[in-house]
């Protein structure tokens, strides 16, 4: 046709309409097959296609659905445990502040113990003191006049053992006395 049309001469224009003509005798029976073959597949595809979008919608919604619902049970679990773990945590401070004033109470308790016993004993150590002291001066004194009578006396020799026998004795009946 190129050449046709250089050469100046022209195709009669029906040309493109008889090739249309003897492609549709030839083909177009066949095309037609297709197309309706291609239509067919390509409703089934559309519908396929919109029935598997309603079925995903459909899950994601009851997916959507469980997971709200999962997600409203474990706040739920956690605000119990919170609270739970609140109460846990103001018994252990309620117990703590308790244990610390009793505590508190006992060392004051035991510290007051303490200084009265330890002022006790000192006045019992120095009571006792003075009285051992005094004892001690009363012996003594027994044992001078004692000497001095026996050295103008010149008394025997029992008579001075009898004399510190019995002073002895006193010494530890007194001393028994304040230890009891």
């Amino acid at each position: 046709m190129a050449k046709d049309s250089a050469n100046g001469t022209s195709a009669p224009p029906e040309l493109p309409g008889q090739l249309g003509q003897l492609r549709d005798i030839l083909f177009g029976e066949d095309k037609r097959e297709f197309e309706a073959h291609f239509d067919t597949i390509e409703q089934s595809t559309s519908s396929q296609i919109d029935q598997l979008t309603k079925y995903i919608n459909q899950e994601l919604t009851t997916l959507r659905k469980d997971i709200d619902g999962q997600f409203q049970l474990m706040t739920e679990r956690m605000n119990d445990a919170d609270h739970e773990h609140s109460e846990r945590e103001n018994q252990l401070q309620q117990y703590a502040e308790s244990t610390a004033q009793n505590l508190n109470s006992f060392e004051e308790s035991t510290a007051k113990a303490a200084q009265a016993l330890n002022q006790k004993l000192s006045q019992d150590a120095k009571s006792l003191h003075g009285h051992l002291e005094d004892r001690f001066s009363a012996l003594t004194k027994q044992l001078e006049d004692l000497g001095s009578s026996l050295n103008h006396n010149k008394a025997d020799r029992q008579l001075l053992a009898d004399i510190l026998s019995n002073a002895a004795a006193q010494i530890s009946q007194d001393d028994a006395d304040q230890k009891s």
